[in-house]
């Protein structure tokens, strides 16, 4: 991507939500900085939203998510006791007693939507960081997986945020992952993604 200034990047960052085709969107971050800066802006619209945020990533990223809110005044205490913030461990919810099964993980996704419109929320969205867990599956099924992931989040109410370590992931895995979404992230840019894929497998 073009280097901006810090400007653009800031007005481009604060536009996440706005993008009409933002719904999957993949964020490629080199350090906890740029991971969690794109995370609290992306939650802060949900919440607003009142939208049910299901986090699945690693105990110490949530902290350091939780974090983030706090300091930009969210009540992060009453978001968990009404349960507008979820959490649950990768492991947990990409693998369980199943393994990695694709249609258990659609499952489990249709599932936590359900919950949330039975709770009265106003949808379901939902923050991914595989990255560490990567290696107990192939390139292959985390790619199916998205581009399953993708159907759902154009087809139900459901928005995802899909974040990927650049040090942890393989360039085969990289080159697919930005096929399978409409809006890509690096860094603190966000644009629309030429090279994506659709469902029906034309060019957006």
């Amino acid at each position: 991507m073009e280097i901006e200034s810090e400007q653009a990047q800031s007005e481009r960052i604060e536009s996440l939500e706005i993008i009409p085709d933002a719904k999957h969107l993949c964020w490629f971050y080199a350090t906890d900085e740029e991971r969690v800066s794109v995370v609290g802006q992306f939650l802060t619209e949900a919440l607003i939203r009142r939208k049910q945020c299901l986090l699945i990533v690693p105990g110490d990223i949530k902290d350091q998510i939780l974090a983030v809110l706090k300091e930009s005044e969210h009540n992060v205490t009453r978001y968990l006791e009404t349960e507008q913030i979820i959490s649950i461990e990768p492991d947990e919810f990409y693998f369980g007693q199943a393994g990695f099964d694709i249609d258990v993980i659609i499952h489990r996704f249709g599932k936590a939507l359900k919950a949330a419109g039975n709770q009265g929320w106003e949808g379901l969205t939902v923050v991914s960081d595989p990255s560490q867990v990567l290696g107990r599956a192939s390139d292959g099924d985390w790619l199916s997986l998205e581009f399953r992931a993708d159907f759902e989040c154009s087809t139900k109410s459901c928005t995802m945020l899909c974040l990927y370590d650049q040090r942890l992931i393989s360039g085969a895995l990289l080159a697919g992952l930005i096929k399978a979404h409409p809006i890509i992230g690096l860094g603190k840019s966000i644009a629309r993604n030429p090279f994506y894929i659709t469902k029906t497998g034309l060019t957006s």
